[in-house]
C-alpha cells in the first residue's frame, strides 16, 4: 500500500524523473534546446528520489560540445529562488568552471576546476558525478561520460 501511494504521489509532482532527452523547441522564432537539470534536495531521503529535475531552456547552436556545455553551465549555475523554494540544492559548488568538455565517439570527456570537487563523503561525490552524467546523457551522441578536474580523473581526484 505504501509503494503504490509513493508512486501515485511521484507521478504528479515536480519530483518526477523525466525521459532526461534534450529537445529542440522553438520559441519567438529561435531555437533552444529544453533539458532537465537535476538537483539535490534540500531535505534527502523524505521522496525517495534521489534528485530534483528542473526544465531549463537554452539557446541551440547545433554544435554538439557547445550546447552540452551550456547546459552544464545551468548544473554550475545552480538552483533558482523559484526551484530552491521547492527544496532543490545545488549538487556543485558555484565556484565550478569548465575547463573543457571533448566529445568523440559517443564518449564526453569534462574537465572542471578544483573547487568541482564536492566536499560531504562519498554520498556528495556520486551525487555531483551523477548530476554531471545526467546532464550529458541527454544528448542521444553521448553515451559515457568521464570527469576530470584539473585534468586528473575525477574519481581519484574527488575522493572524500
Amino acid at each position: 500500500v505504501l509503494a503504490l501511494l509513493c508512486l501515485l504521489l511521484s507521478s504528479c509532482s515536480h519530483l518526477q524523473k523525466p525521459g532526461l532527452t534534450a529537445e529542440l523547441v522553438t520559441s519567438q522564432g529561435r531555437d533552444y534546446l529544453a533539458i532537465w537539470i537535476p538537483f539535490g534536495l534540500s531535505d534527502y531521503g523524505w521522496s525517495g528520489q534521489d534528485f530534483l529535475y528542473f526544465r531549463r531552456e537554452i539557446p541551440y547552436s547545433g554544435i554538439l560540445e557547445l550546447d552540452a556545455g551550456n547546459a552544464l553551465m545551468q548544473l554550475l549555475d545552480g538552483p533558482t529562488e523559484e526551484e530552491q523554494a521547492k527544496g532543490a540544492v545545488s549538487l556543485v559548488k558555484k565556484s565550478a568552471g569548465i575547463l573543457g568538455l571533448t566529445i568523440k565517439k559517443g564518449k564526453a570527456q569534462a574537465d572542471f576546476t578544483q573547487e568541482f570537487a564536492p566536499s560531504g563523503g562519498s554520498l556528495a561525490v556520486w551525487q555531483c558525478h551523477k548530476a554531471v552524467g545526467e546532464v550529458l546523457r541527454q544528448f542521444p551522441e553521448i553515451r559515457e561520460v568521464e570527469l576530470l578536474v584539473e585534468g586528473v580523473p575525477a574519481i581519484e581526484s574527488s575522493q572524500p
